[in-house]
């Protein structure tokens, strides 16, 4: 485990996940991206930018139309799926796999078991890397209109590292601006 202490930048946020994780940077490929909306779709423009073909695998059906109306997002995305991570071993995707695979500020809207259950069945779609963020640790959120948004379940390092993940910690724990981001090879 790495920790960056201290609020961190996008810009600080990308350069750790580029230095931590480079293979999507730099060995593009099909990714699938795990919960997107027009007000946050977290390093898609770098993941997009480095030649990735993007598959957006959301729940709510609002956010897909945001993200079709938000002109830079609707450009990186080749496919929109209405589906549940949660099912995702029975959504009808675009591709049987994925180089890559971003759950990115995702693992914290579901319950913690839900989640336990839910990375193997990514890992199975991922030929190479899942890649995993959240809060670290416990932050209170809202889900403003999507009733999906809701914070309902908190995680640490160990739990990520229990399940084969190596992780960097950056910014405060237990308060928003701090995250967790989690990866592991698949192949």
């Amino acid at each position: 485990m790495k920790i960056w202490p201290g609020h961190t930048t996008y810009k600080e946020r990308m350069d750790v996940m580029r230095t931590m994780i480079p293979a999507p940077f730099k060995h593009p490929g099909k990714a699938l991206y795990v919960g997107a909306h027009g007000g946050r779709f977290e390093a898609s423009n770098e993941i997009f930018q480095s030649g990735n073909e993007i598959t957006v695998l959301e729940i709510w059906p609002h956010a897909i139309e945001e993200l079709k109306a938000v002109p830079r997002f609707a450009k990186r995305i080749t496919h929109y799926v209405l589906g549940d991570v949660r099912q995702v071993d029975r959504v009808d995707l675009p591709h049987d796999t994925f180089d890559y695979v971003f759950w990115l500020h995702g693992p914290e809207h579901v319950l913690w078991r839900e989640g336990l259950d839910t990375i193997p069945k990514l890992e199975a779609l991922a030929m190479h890397t899942v890649i995993l963020s959240c809060p670290w640790g416990y932050t209170a959120h809202g889900f403003r209109e999507n009733p999906h948004n809701k914070h309902v379940s908190y995680w640490l390092p160990d739990d990520f590292a229990r399940l084969g993940y190596k992780t960097a910690c950056l910014g405060p724990k237990w308060t928003h601006g701090g995250q967790l981001l989690a990866w592991r090879e698949v192949e």
